[in-house]
């Protein structure tokens, strides 16, 4: 095998190497702005999930506050009214 030969294969070779490097980069960039995409969707969902689920515990503690002070009110009066018993 003359030197010039077996120089092309390792020539060969190589180029067959650098674009299998390039393919596979060129890979791993779309599948990581695919996965970014994915990932940022995902927060989105997760935000408005959150969101929502903030929402309703507001909305419950708001109405937990009213019952509260509805009770205490309830109290208060049958405070007084057991007073206003006790002294006549």
């Amino acid at each position: 095998m003359p030197l010039g030969l077996w120089k092309s294969k390792v020539e060969i070779l190589c180029g067959e190497m650098i674009r299998r490097h390039v393919t596979l980069r060129e890979m791993i960039i779309r599948r990581d702005s695919e996965f970014r995409a994915e990932r940022a969707a995902a927060e989105s969902r997760w935000r408005e999930r959150y969101a929502a689920q903030m929402a309703r515990v507001d909305e419950n503690h708001r109405e937990t506050l009213a019952a509260l002070r509805t009770v205490t009110d309830d109290l208060r009066e049958l405070r007084l009214e057991v007073r206003r018993r006790r002294d006549a």
